[in-house]
């Protein structure tokens, strides 16, 4: 899993596009994710073509 945060690297009033997503890897796998993951792609009725390329390739 990964610990992540929203931060803001240059000050507003410089530029708009001023957010960094940081991500921390915890080195624990998050058990719920993928069950988190099917809930949300059933309710909003897509699937990413990025996991049918995963799977593809056996990831």
């Amino acid at each position: 899993g990964y610990r992540t945060d929203v931060i803001e690297f240059v000050a507003g009033e410089h530029t708009a596009k001023n957010l960094m997503i940081r991500a921390v890897a915890t080195g624990r796998p998050d058990a719920d994710a993928a069950a988190r993951l099917d809930d949300l792609m059933t309710r909003w009725g897509v699937r990413p073509a990025i996991i049918d390329r995963l799977d593809r390739i056996g990831a």
